[in-house]
């Protein structure tokens, strides 16, 4: 779920040898034309042509759109060398900020802010403890986990990118991200590192 390529540009950046996997046609476009990066439009499968040999995979805000997390984790895995790592970013279903909202929205509809938590494209929300026994059960060790707001830089771009955003709904999306990024306990998101285990 390579998205528009910022990962993979930001990657090869630093130096790596990097190649983006993403199924819409149209973010593959997207990210060749604006950063001119190595993508193909595809899906990680067991009966792919793609490399079995990566050091690291990436899933971006990728593991809670699709059907079928547990497989998605596997073919990671099958497509990791020995020892290679798993780096996803996910909403952190257990995170504070979230547990306040849910618990808001059952005292008054006024309230009710799940919505700017909670969306249509997304299947699954994972806690801490059910990440740790997704990612055990599919053949990685050594996983840790990290805090993070929301990207709102990300988020800024993409809505650019994509959507061709500008004026007054930019400057209010800033406006609102600014705001978000110094709240106390606003952490929503986990991001994951795990091991995949040497046999």
């Amino acid at each position: 779920g390579s998205g528009a390529g910022i990962c993979v540009n930001a990657a090869t950046d630093y130096g790596f040898d990097a190649m983006g996997i993403e199924p819409s046609e149209r973010a593959v476009k997207l990210s060749k034309k604006t950063y001119s990066v190595n993508v193909s439009c595809d899906l990680l499968r067991a009966d792919d042509d793609l490399p079995r040999d990566f050091g690291i995979l990436t899933l971006w805000d990728v593991i809670e759109h699709v059907s079928d997390p547990e497989e998605l984790v596997k073919n990671c895995a099958m497509h990791l060398a020995e020892g290679g790592c798993l780096v996803l970013e996910t909403p952190d279903e257990g995170a504070f900020i979230r547990t306040v909202i849910r618990r808001l929205s059952t005292l008054s509809r006024m309230l009710d802010l799940r919505g700017n938590m909670y969306y249509r494209a997304h299947r699954y929300y994972f806690t801490t403890t059910a990440m740790r026994k997704l990612l055990e059960r599919c053949g990685f060790e050594e996983v840790k986990f990290y805090k993070e707001r929301t990207m709102y830089e990300k988020a800024l771009l993409m809505a650019q990118m994509f959507r061709g955003t500008a004026g007054l709904k930019l400057v209010t999306l800033k406006s609102v991200f600014w705001l978000l990024k110094r709240l106390p306990f606003s952490e929503n998101k986990m991001v994951v590192v795990a091991r995949k285990a040497t046999s």
